[in-house]
């Protein structure tokens, strides 16, 4: 569960960071990053930092997931590429 928790806070902080157009809404595990006013660039960007943050390399059929999935469906995909 502390991971869990710690996958989100670094999530939350990278779209809060990140996304150009946010708007101070609430990052909930249902939120889409395109409902927290996110584009395209910005989901390319997002997808950047969190390989970097977590050493890892999300692969291209994947990246789809952080502009259509929810923040707990992002979460997930990163848990399973950490192991």
């Amino acid at each position: 569960m502390t991971e869990t928790l710690d996958v989100f806070e670094i999530l939350k902080k990278i779209i809060i960071d990140t996304i150009q157009s946010y708007n101070g809404q609430e990052v909930l595990l249902d939120s889409t990053v395109e409902s927290l006013g996110g584009d395209q660039l910005d989901v390319c960007n997002i997808v950047d930092a969190v390989n970097e943050k977590f050493g890892i390399e999300i692969p291209e059929v994947d990246a789809d997931i952080f502009f259509d999935g929810t923040i707990r469906q992002i979460m997930k995909k990163i848990e399973e590429i950490i192991g």
